[in-house]
């Protein structure tokens, strides 16, 4: 995962007006839910207004194409999501006895389970720009589904109701307010290891242990250790220039949001085996 700056709402959506009626709209049907609705009612309505949020995935791919979680791309390959970090029509907990597991073909999920929270999500949030995130189909619909680990599980307890978002801790990061550097590294195998208790509930939530990420991660990280190695190298023999500004290029390449690789793994990566800040790499390229 890769920190990122968060993104202005465009004009066109602040200014749409079929935005703003789902928006009354939404709020019609489940601001009136009466406090004592046990959470899994059958009698709670489903989240069913427009989806106008996936009109808005260009201004996500202007910054990056990747998908926010796992780093593949979201978009070309695929048609990509915008995903909503809260999710907006229910919430449930995933089994951690069963996280599931890849099949064969890489995209299907097998062996997952999950235990149904609240039949309520975030629904005052389903239009709120800062609850939006661009991510890869597998990410969104195979992996992270409807689920939202915070701390304590109070959204699992009780209803999600406006304003609380303010108040709980979520437990999954979002590269858009957090620091995934500080929760996560990767080692040269491309394995995913968890710093703290965030770290592990998102590496859980997104399944990103999954071995198509593993591996996809491995090769880059095989590559970025060769050039440091090179680097390293040609410091201690008093080598040309010209070795080390071509190892320093081909690790920038790969660290670049709107490169081909996986740039928060390459610059977390990188700075953990450097201890090298990865600003201070770009001032040398």
């Amino acid at each position: 995962m890769l920190k990122l700056d968060p993104l202005k709402a465009p004009v066109g959506f602040k200014n749409s007006t079929s935005i703003k009626s789902a928006k009354t709209s939404t709020a019609s049907v489940f601001g009136k839910i009466p406090k004592n609705t046990p959470l899994l009612s059958t009698a709670v309505p489903k989240f069913s207004t427009g989806e106008y949020w996936s009109n808005f995935k260009g201004e996500f791919a202007k910054v990056s194409e990747k998908c926010a979680y796992c780093e593949l791309d979201a978009v070309g390959p695929s048609d990509g999501d915008v995903e909503h970090y809260r999710p907006k029509g229910s919430i449930s907990k995933l089994d951690k006895k069963n996280q599931g597991e890849e099949t064969p073909d890489l995209v299907r999920v097998k062996g997952r389970k999950f235990q149904q929270g609240c039949k309520t999500g975030y629904w005052w949030l389903a239009y709120d720009w800062a609850n939006y995130l661009l991510s890869c189909g597998v990410c969104n619909r195979k992996w992270k589904r409807d689920l939202f680990p915070v701390k304590k599980g109070t959204n699992l307890k009780s209803r999600p109701s406006p304003g609380c978002e303010k108040t709980e801790v979520p437990l999954l990061l979002n590269p858009y307010f957090d620091d995934p550097y500080k929760e996560i590294a990767f080692d040269l195998d491309g394995n995913v290891r968890p710093l703290t208790l965030r770290g592990l509930e998102t590496v859980e939530t997104l399944g990103l242990w999954r071995p198509s990420l593993v591996k996809k991660r491995a090769k880059t990280l095989k590559t970025i250790e060769r050039s440091i190695q090179s680097i390293e190298r040609a410091m201690h023999n008093q080598a040309s220039k010209t070795a080390i500004t071509d190892a320093v290029q081909t690790i920038l390449e790969l660290g670049d949001p709107k490169g081909p690789s996986m740039p928060g793994v390459v610059q977390n990566y990188f700075q953990r085996r450097t201890n090298m800040a990865w600003e201070r790499l770009e001032a040398l390229g």
